[in-house]
């Protein structure tokens, strides 16, 4: 399967993510549907996993949209929010980062479950 069709089958047609990408540690972009994030942002999420503190007064970008962050599973996750019910969730694997990002109305569990799920799937594979 592409990076591509994961976006697309694994995140975005599941009505749980409305927008996602998969980056390489160093930033590069290998997909993405409705985001577009710089490399250098995100290149930085690796770093953030292991010591989000930055975040915590300043929130962070994804695309256009500006996250408060919300919370971090050291080194896997780093939970956002963006105004009163849309956010986005980061999951890191052994060679990519997932993002993916939630509108209002969607529930942030299922929109957590879908992102992290995927996450899983590609640590088994070594990914």
């Amino acid at each position: 399967m592409s990076w591509q069709a994961y976006v697309d089958q694994s995140l975005i047609s599941t009505g749980n993510i409305t927008a996602a990408a998969i980056h390489g540690h160093d930033g590069t972009k290998w997909a993405s549907t409705n985001l577009e994030i710089p490399k250098e942002d995100a290149a930085k999420f690796v770093g953030y996993m292991n010591s989000p503190d930055p975040l915590y007064a300043t929130g962070f970008k994804l695309g256009e949209t500006k996250f408060r962050f919300i919370r971090a599973v050291e080194g896997e996750q780093i939970i956002g929010r963006s105004g009163a019910d849309g956010g986005c969730i980061v999951c890191k694997t052994n060679m990519a980062l997932i993002f993916g990002v939630f509108a209002g109305g969607i529930q942030p569990g299922n929109a957590n479950q879908t992102v992290s799920k995927l996450a899983d799937y590609l640590k088994s594979s070594n990914y």
